[in-house]
C-alpha cells in the first residue's frame, strides 16, 4: 500500500510540475518572407526560417527575450500570450476557412461576403464586398451612416457587432506581438476537422491567419470581394476613422 501511495504522490507531482512547465510557455509565429537570407536568433538560440513556408511557429517561456534579426523584428520582446511576433512592416488579417460535412477533403478558402466594411490594406487599398456595395462612393455613404454609433459606444466603452468577424485586420500591441485569435496559420490548414453535429449538411467555419500580400491575392481571385486604390484622401480618412473605431467596439 506504502508503494501505491509513494507512486500516486510522483505521479501527481510529476503531473503538477508539467502543467506548470507548458503554463509557463507560448507559442509564438514569425513572418518568413521578412527574413530571407537573414538569421534569427532568440536568447543565443538560431531558429531555421523555412521559406518554402509562410510562418515558423516554436515555443517561448513568457517573458521577455533578446532577439538578433539583423534589423527584421526589434532586438527584444516580451510575450506573455500566444501570437504573432511583429515587425510592424506587414500587415496581417484573418480570414475563414469553410468546412462542410462530408467534404473535409475538399475545403474552401475565401473570403467572407457578409463582411459589412472593409479591410483596410496600408494607406492605400481597401478590400470590400463588391456585391453588396458598387463603389467606394456607396461603401463610404454607408459607412458614415453608422460612424456616429460607433463612436458612441466606443465612448461608453460598449461592443457594437456590425457583422461576422471572422474576417478582420489584425493589429499588434505595444509589445510587437498580435495576440493569437486564428485557428489555423496558412502552413497548417487540416483537410478535416471534428464537427459535433448528426445533419449531413453541417457545417464550421474557422479562421486562418494570413499576410497582406495573400490577402489581396485572395481579394482578386474572389467574385465577391474588390481591392481597390482608394480613390481619395477624404475617403481614406473615414475608413482609417472607421477601422480604428472597430478595433475599440468589436
Amino acid at each position: 500500500m506504502k508503494n501505491f501511495y509513494l507512486l500516486l504522490f510522483t505521479s501527481l507531482f510529476f503531473l503538477h510540475i508539467t502543467s506548470c512547465s507548458f503554463d509557463r510557455q507560448v507559442k509564438a509565429w514569425v513572418f518568413n518572407s521578412e527574413f530571407e537570407g537573414k538569421a534569427l536568433v532568440i536568447d543565443g538560440d538560431t531558429l531555421p526560417i523555412d521559406q518554402e513556408k509562410m510562418f515558423t511557429s516554436f515555443k517561448l517561456d513568457k517573458g521577455k527575450h533578446k532577439i538578433e534579426s539583423s534589423g527584421v523584428l526589434p532586438d527584444s520582446v516580451t510575450i506573455n500570450v500566444d501570437g504573432l511576433i511583429c515587425s510592424g512592416n506587414t500587415n496581417f488579417a484573418q480570414v475563414p476557412v469553410y468546412y462542410k460535412a462530408g467534404q473535409g477533403s475538399d475545403f474552401n478558402i475565401r473570403l467572407n461576403p457578409a463582411v459589412v466594411g472593409p479591410i483596410l490594406v496600408g494607406d492605400s487599398t481597401v478590400i470590400f464586398n463588391k456585391t453588396r456595395y458598387a463603389d467606394q462612393a456607396t461603401l463610404i455613404d454607408a459607412i458614415q451612416r453608422i460612424l456616429p454609433k460607433m463612436s458612441e459606444a466606443a465612448d461608453a466603452g460598449r461592443s457594437f457587432q456590425l457583422a461576422d468577424q471572422t474576417m478582420r485586420e489584425l493589429r499588434m500591441n505595444d509589445n510587437n506581438i498580435i495576440p493569437q485569435s486564428w485557428d489555423f496559420d496558412f502552413d497548417n490548414i487540416p483537410e478535416e476537422i471534428n464537427i459535433e453535429s448528426t445533419s449531413a449538411n453541417a457545417t464550421a467555419t474557422r479562421t486562418l491567419l494570413l499576410s497582406e500580400p495573400m490577402l489581396r491575392v485572395y481579394a482578386l481571385f474572389d467574385e465577391e470581394m474588390s481591392s481597390e486604390t482608394i480613390e481619395s484622401d477624404a475617403y481614406r480618412d473615414i475608413f482609417q476613422e472607421y477601422v480604428a473605431l472597430r478595433f475599440l467596439v468589436f
